[in-house]
C-alpha cells in the first residue's frame, strides 16, 4: 500500500483528515480571529513517531486474522504529542505490512470531547502498483472503543465493509493494538 508509492496518501486518509478538519474549523470560534488551521498542525513533532524506536501496530480480526504493521507512519497519542492532540484519549495511526498488502488508518482528534472526531478505515487487496485497494473496511463510529494509556492505543472497533472483495465478511471486527514507543 505505502511501500510502492510512499507519496500517495490512501483514500480513507484523505477522507478522515478531511472529516477532522471541517469539524475543528466548525469548532473553531470566529471571534478568536489569531486561530487557525495551521496553528494546531505546527505545533507537533512531524517526524515523532514516524516508525521510529520500533512502533509497531497488531489488527487482529474476529475472524482469527492477525496483521503486523511494521511500516508504521504515523503513531502519535495525546501522550506523545499533546500539543497536536489536546484531548485526553486522541490518536492518530497509521500503517502497513512490510509487503504493503494490508494497511490501517485511525483517528481521533479535537478540541474537545463534545466535539472529537474520530476515523478510520483497514485496507488491502491492492492492484499491481500497490493502489486502488479492492478491501476497504470503513470503522463503525459507533463501536469504535480505542483508548489511549500513554504510547499505546488499543481497543476494538466494529466495520462495514464499502468495497467488491470482503475477505473478513461484511461486518469484521478489528482489535487493535498500537506501540507507539
Amino acid at each position: 500500500m505505502f511501500n510502492d508509492a510512499p507519496h500517495r496518501i490512501p483514500l480513507s486518509r484523505t477522507a478522515a483528515v478531511l472529516g477532522l478538519l471541517i469539524t475543528l474549523s466548525a469548532a473553531c470560534d470566529p471571534a478568536d480571529g489569531e486561530s487557525s488551521a495551521t496553528d494546531t498542525e505546527a505545533g507537533g513533532d512531524e517526524t515523532q513517531g514516524m516508525g521510529e524506536g520500533g512502533a509497531r501496530i497488531t489488527v487482529t480480526v474476529d475472524d482469527g486474522t492477525v496483521y503486523e504493521l511494521t511500516d508504521v507512519t504515523s503513531c502519535d497519542t495525546s501522550v506523545t504529542n499533546p500539543s497536536g492532540f489536546p484531548l485526553s484519549n486522541g490518536y492518530d495511526l497509521a500503517g502497513s505490512t512490510a509487503d504493503g498488502a494490508f494497511g490501517l488508518t485511525a483517528i481521533r482528534a479535537g478540541l474537545d470531547e463534545e466535539n472529537a472526531v474520530s476515523s478510520g478505515a483497514v485496507e488491502g487487496d491492492f492492484d499491481e502498483n500497490g493502489l486502488n485497494s479492492k478491501m476497504v473496511y470503513r470503522f463503525d463510529q459507533d463501536a469504535l472503543t480505542l483508548f489511549v494509556d500513554g504510547a499505546n492505543v488499543a481497543g476494538t472497533v466494529g466495520s462495514d465493509a464499502i468495497a467488491p472483495t470482503r475477505p473478513h465478511g461484511d461486518h469484521a471486527v478489528f482489535t487493535i493494538d498500537a506501540r507507539c514507543e
